[in-house]
């Protein structure tokens, strides 16, 4: 973090930091002997400060394009219509049970499969809230450009697994839906629509990590600073 005066850079955000006196609780270390973190090192991002408080460089894998955050949320919406179907299923069968003693029938067999679509249809929409685990334990401590280096190699592996779990489902999704493939019992409950969803899902996340990639991949471009602010950040 380097100090700087002058216009915010473009695509940054403000995070204003009341500035005190007091010292803190538990010495310069902290409580029990904890090292306290600064605002950059919790966010994993590099920062200048300025007159108006601190700026937090924005993170340019979050950029994603338009079209990619609107498929995401299309995505989502499958998902937690999926969950509403699997809960409502789940209520009526469970108050079928309490009324009349009998259950509803193949209700189990395709809650089963609800939660295949579910689960895979969030795939695309986690990604891009990073709602995925994930730890900054290593890039939070690395310079800024070195970090980015180390979340690039780990967005490529990331993207190189989901493409190709998608690549191997989407042959295996294409044959159920050809065959029109159902689960053998008493009554046929196609199982196809589940197996489509899984290469459909694994899809979506290689997309954003890929598109992830292509951003990162960016921001290590070297960059003529046109700020004090960036001047001194770099």
């Amino acid at each position: 973090m380097s100090g700087g005066h002058g216009a915010q850079p473009s695509g940054t955000r403000t995070v204003v930091m009341k500035q005190t006196d007091e010292p803190r609780d538990g010495g310069e270390n902290g409580r029990d002997g904890v090292p306290d973190l600064t605002l950059p090192e919790v966010l994993g991002v590099g920062a200048v400060l300025s007159e108006s408080g601190l700026i937090v460089q924005d993170d340019p894998a979050d950029r994603l394009p338009r079209g990619i955050r609107v498929a995401g949320r299309a995505m989502s919406v499958l998902a937690g219509c999926a969950l509403v179907v699997l809960m409502l299923m789940t209520v009526a069968d469970v108050l079928r049970r309490q009324i009349w003693e009998r259950g509803i029938p193949y209700v189990i067999e395709t809650t089963e499969l609800v939660l295949v679509a579910v689960v895979f249809a969030s795939l695309m929409s986690a990604e891009i809230s990073k709602a995925h685990v994930r730890t900054s334990i290593l890039t939070s401590r690395l310079p800024a450009r070195a970090g980015r280096v180390v979340r690039l190699i780990g967005m490529v592996v990331a993207t190189g697994v989901a493409a190709w779990f998608a690549f191997a489902t989407w042959r295996t999704g294409l044959e159920s839906f050809e065959i029109r493939e159902y689960r053998p019992g008493l009554g046929r409950v196609p199982i196809w629509p589940a197996k489509l969803m899984i290469p459909v899902g694994l899809s979506g996340m290689a997309v954003v990590c890929g598109a992830r990639c292509f951003l990162l991949a960016q921001g290590l471009r070297p960059r003529h600073p046109s700020t004090p602010e960036e001047t001194a950040h770099e």
